[in-house]
């Protein structure tokens, strides 16, 4: 297919509708000289001196490059000597990589060598570093270019950034971590996370040019280290041992596991009298213990614990493997595990869910105090005394920066016999309102996995019965609008699989069809112990492949069904907002405002609904690092006028040559083209008129690929359906990754809690500067402070206002179907999400599932198909 170059919409404007106010963020103006030059140098380090026949076979001392391989404090040290052996001053900076900046041309005029000696890992080394202009176009870069929208404005802010952060980046101790730094007080922040695994604060830097120049975004900032100590501890806390004798039984299977995570990690050792450094290549190949691993010595063949009993001391843990940290990869330099020190300061680079809920609770601190954090982090990090700031002629403003907003008025909801509430901070509830379309569950059945003595006799009384459970929820789906019976049949797993417990189910619910007026199984309810749990995997896989019948689970406790119940009204409403959805109902609707904004039409809602349009929603989601399966994206789009019901395809990603999954959703243009005929079947062969797309995932440094391969694909799924078919298209961008916040700098413009209100927008002050975004806080926070979506309109052949767009967003926010709350992104992108990530169980063998994987004749992983009698239902809510 052939591409072509896609340019972003221009901002037609700004918004005006909604109650102005002011609002501070995490945002510091910057100001440099007008008259700046910039000169960028290119850092090549090579030369090593050290004996290690690992690095000797990856690196060749005439072509290769130790920047990509050597720890950034190790390359800090080698130009910090560098600079100080040649006069430098204060007037450079390093990106602790390959660039560096400096305010003079003569730093190297053609190509310069020094030869450097330092302490690396106990050992000196010397290397050879070599600093070159580079290229004529590229060595010169005049700050005047940043007011222009090219690619050297963005070179420029480059330089800049690596400049403001050059001296705290050398200061000793820190840690940085991509855009993060951690100061050497943030391990005193620590918080056990389990898993041998801790989480520390620290703060995120960056400079960007917005509407009001350059500005400095300051935002605090916690991430999982590993736990620094002897590796015997992190390995029981890893596994979750009791004591390091249980080490003795690890079957090789979580050995590996513990390969997998020492690989990469720095360590010491604590049997010499000096420090020595080593990189870790993870445990030996061979797998065998210290006792039975041979290297040769003195001409003969001696066992790692051998040779330490006699040079040191005798192992206590020789039934263990070693750890490579070096040498040759067939004979590695193999160290005790007992002998060896994790050292602080290193990142997790994946966190399983329980440890990211627990990093999730400590980053959620209350707006006045994630602001104090931001201004702590700010005053430590001395801009004012930066000595290399002065030489370059940059200056951070000490204050943050104020910018304008609007609260978008709420909507009202509206809900069966035409009844409405306005939503009042971002939420409403249900009591004494029905569904605006109601379903009818007349025919469904229960499967408990709990052991029937608890579900029927549990120790809290006759309230914890599943009877009483049920019994309870048929009541609240009544009571919500929806025709529900009693189910059809009650079954407990027992000894059963959970296919074969679906099944049975399934097939008693067929047999009681007959005297339901024909109605076939409508839902199978689960009852799980707890979740995450197998079960849900298993569950989803059969009901949502195998069977084609919608399944809810309900978590036991939860529910109490075996547990005194806590909470059980608002449990099952939550649950038949679920149980509506999935089969076919609307749980409310946006009432109209057609003639809301009678001054700019284009500012109505009708506007948009004037003529048949569809809504889409797509997301990717990517396997954890190191893991081999591919990635899964979804796509979702809307079925009905109030774009209440989405249908979804889930399609399994490309994998590249370097086995990354791509953002990119490959199969765009066959789920789009599917979904279309969805909408049609569902609209007597009516057409969308419009279309709009929320794309999730995508970061700014993809836009143009997405706008390249995406855009053209969702226009030849239309042209698929008839040649001359193109309707408008409007494509948006959602980010919730990124790090601006804003805050109320007067209380009546934020909720209890200090956060900024549901509906307030910035379209001004920290925006691109021409392209078509803004910021929006759609939902009340619940905990923490709210992090707004950031949006980007990347195409618009619809011509919508800013107010329009603005609006239409807000106000799909509180057709979440899950909740009686306004979230915080449109639901599309939120639905795409859920669907994407059911997509995983969809392959199988994944996520502790006791599903089989599916693989082609390959071997690949291949992704199940969902059945043809739920594919155009909400059966991933």
């Amino acid at each position: 297919m052939t591409q072509r170059k896609v340019m972003m919409p221009a901002r037609p404007d700004i918004g005006v509708i909604g109650a102005p106010m002011k609002l501070s963020t995490n945002r510091y103006r910057t100001q440099i000289k007008p008259d700046l030059i910039i000169y960028h140098y290119d850092v090549h380090v090579s030369n090593i001196s050290r004996d290690d026949e690992r690095l000797k076979k990856s690196l060749s001392t005439d072509k290769s490059d130790l920047t990509t391989v050597l720890l950034r404090e190790t390359l800090s040290q080698i130009m910090i000597k560098v600079a100080s052996e040649n006069g430098w001053g204060h007037g450079w900076a390093y990106d602790g990589k390959k660039s560096l900046y400096s305010v003079s041309p003569e730093l190297s005029k053609d190509r310069s060598s020094h030869h450097v000696t330092i302490k690396e890992g106990g050992v000196d080394t010397t290397f050879l570093v070599q600093v070159t202009p580079v290229k004529i176009e590229g060595f010169a870069i005049d700050m005047g270019v940043l007011q222009s929208l090219t690619a050297s404005a963005e070179e420029a802010v480059m330089a800049l950034d690596v400049v403001i952060r050059h001296t705290i980046s050398l200061r000793p101790n820190i840690i940085n971590v991509s855009n993060k730094i951690f100061p050497p007080g943030a391990a005193n922040t620590r918080m056990d996370l389990g898993g041998g695994v801790e989480s520390w604060q620290g703060y995120y830097q960056s400079l960007r040019m917005t509407q009001s120049g350059l500005t400095l975004n300051i935002e605090a900032a916690v991430t999982g280290f590993y736990v620094a100590g002897n590796v015997i501890d992190f390995m029981v806390k890893f596994l979750k041992l009791r004591s390091p004798n249980d080490l003795k039984n690890v079957p090789p299977m979580n050995l590996k596991k513990v390969s997998r995570v020492l690989k990469g990690l720095k360590i010491t050792v604590n049997h010499l009298a000096y420090k020595r450094t080593y990189k870790s290549f993870g445990l030996v190949k061979s797998g065998l213990p210290a006792t039975k691993h041979m290297f040769p010595k003195d001409g003969k063949e001696v066992s790692v614990a051998s040779y330490f009993a006699e040079a040191y001391h005798p192992l206590k843990y020789g039934f263990l493997p070693c750890l490579d940290v070096g040498g040759d990869r067939e004979n590695p330099r193999a160290m005790p595990l007992e002998v060896c020190i994790i050292l602080p300061g290193q990142r997790v680079k994946s966190l399983d869910p329980v440890q990211t809920a627990e990093v999730l609770k400590d980053a959620a601190v209350e707006p006045h105090i994630r602001r104090d954090r931001i201004a702590h982090h700010f005053k430590n990090s001395q801009f004012e005394a930066d000595e290399t700031l002065r030489s370059f002629g940059v200056k951070v403003e000490p204050t943050m920066m104020e910018v304008n907003a609007r609260v978008l008025p709420p909507p009202h909801i509206q809900y069966g016999n035409n009844q409405s509430i306005k939503a009042q901070l971002g939420t409403w509830n249900l009591l004494d309102v029905k569904f605006h379309a109601p379903a009818q569950m007349v025919n469904w059945g229960v499967v408990c996995c709990l052991p029937q003595n608890q579900a029927e006799n549990p120790r809290d009384g006759p309230e914890a019965t599943l009877a009483e459970f049920i019994s309870y929820l048929v009541k609240t789906a009544k009571g919500c609008g929806m025709f529900c019976n009693t189910p059809s049949t009650v079954i407990y797993q027992g000894k059963m699989g959970m296919e074969q417990a679906m099944m049975e189910v399934a097939g008693r619910c067929g047999q009681a069809s007959s005297s339901l007026n024909g109605f076939p199984c409508q839902m199978i309810l689960v009852v799980i112990p707890n979740k995450p749990s197998p079960l849900y995997n298993e569950t989803k896989y059969q009901s949502d492949v195998n069977l084609g019948i919608p399944s809810q689970c309900v978590v036991a406790k939860n529910a109490g069904i075996g547990f005194f119940p806590k909470r059980r009204d608002q449990y099952c409403h939550n649950l038949c907002l679920k149980l509506n959805a999935k089969l076919g109902g609307v749980n409310s609707v946006i009432k109209s405002e057609a003639h809301t904004f009678e001054q700019n039409p284009k500012s109505a809602l009708g506007w948009i609904t004037d003529r048949p349009y569809m809504i889409f929603g797509a997301d990717v989601t990517h396997p954890a690092p190191g893991s081999s399966a591919p990635s899964v994206a979804a796509v979702v789009g809307s079925l009905n006028k109030s774009a209440t019901r989405f249908a979804a395809r889930i399609l399994l990603q490309e994998v590249r040559k370097d086995k990354v999954g791509t953002e990119l959703i490959t199969e765009l243009q066959k789920a789009i083209r599917e979904l279309i005929e969805d909408f049609m079947s569902q609209n007597r062969g009516m057409k969308p008129e419009r279309i709009l797309m929320y794309r999730d995932g995508v970061s700014e440094g993809q836009f143009p690929q997405c706008l390249s391969h995406e855009l053209p694909l969702l226009k030849a799924a239309c042209r698929d359906l008839d040649p001359g078919y193109c309707p408008p298209v409007t494509f948006i961008t959602v980010q919730k990754r990124h790090n601006t916040r804003f805050f109320p700098t007067n209380p009546a413009n934020g909720d209890k809690s200090g956060n900024i209100l549901p509906g307030t927008v910035v379209d001004t002050g920290v925006c691109h500067r021409t392209n078509f975004d803004f910021y929006l806080n759609s939902h009340a926070g619940l905990k923490g402070t709210n992090k707004p979506a950031h949006y980007h309109v990347l195409v618009d052949e619809n011509g919508f206002s800013p107010d329009c767009i603005q609006l239409l967003t807000y106000r799909l926010c509180y057709m979440y179907c899950r909740a009686t709350r306004s979230v915080s992104i449109p639901p599309p992108a939120y639905y795409a999400h859920l669907a994407a990530f059911r997509g995983r169980i969809l392959l199988g063998g994944e996520d502790d599932s006791d599903t089989e994987s599916n693989v082609d004749a390959d071997g690949n992983l291949v992704l199940a198909d969902v059945h043809r009698r739920i594919q155009s239902t909400m059966f991933y809510v």
